[in-house]
């Protein structure tokens, strides 16, 4: 067996571990960044343009062959000391249900409001903290069933630590001062 039929036979046994699911955008774009240069991920990215989970499926195998501490290690310390803010923050504001997420960069709690989508909106046009306010995604759309995540809004922990507290601050202001606020 020649050595780069043994590595594609390494690389589909990994691709088969993996069995498709999905990998976070953040070990994505890092493993094709770290990689663009190579012929072989550009001609993966190129063969599977219509199907984005298969160019998931080749970033993942690459990113299993990083060494962990170098490059997937301090991404995941980052984004769990991000959620810890986030969900902290949340966790503490009155009326709010959140789940601590185990994966995901973002979460969706519930919020005591008539409305989150009219909630965000009210963020956005006519409330700031010290010039400055939140933006969330009203987590309805999220969703096919008719009603569920009225009262949801999705917080993405993209954000540095420092601005996601400034941003959980202002958060929990608004949410005291909204006028359609249900407890």
């Amino acid at each position: 067996m020649t050595p780069q039929a043994k590595r594609q036979k390494e690389d589909w046994k990994l691709l088969l571990i993996i069995g498709g699911a999905l990998v976070a955008v953040v070990v994505t774009i890092a493993t094709l960044a770290r990689l663009g240069s190579d012929w072989e991920t550009k001609e993966a990215q190129r063969a599977t343009a219509p199907s984005p989970p298969v160019v998931e499926e080749y970033a993942a195998v690459a990113s299993l062959k990083l060494p962990p501490a170098e490059y997937v290690e301090p991404m995941i310390a980052a984004f769990e000391r991000r959620r810890n803010v986030v969900y902290d923050a949340v966790s503490a504001m009155p009326g709010v249900l959140a789940y601590k997420p185990a994966g995901a960069f973002y979460m969706a709690p519930e919020f005591p409001v008539d409305d989150a989508e009219k909630f965000v909106e009210w963020m956005l046009t006519d409330f700031d903290l010290d010039g400055e306010t939140t933006m969330l995604a009203p987590a309805n759309g999220f969703y096919s069933t008719p009603g569920r995540g009225v009262r949801e809004a999705r917080i993405a922990y993209v954000l540095n630590e420092e601005e996601l507290v400034r941003a959980m601050a202002c958060l929990a202001a608004g949410l005291e001062a909204y006028p359609g606020r249900t407890s």
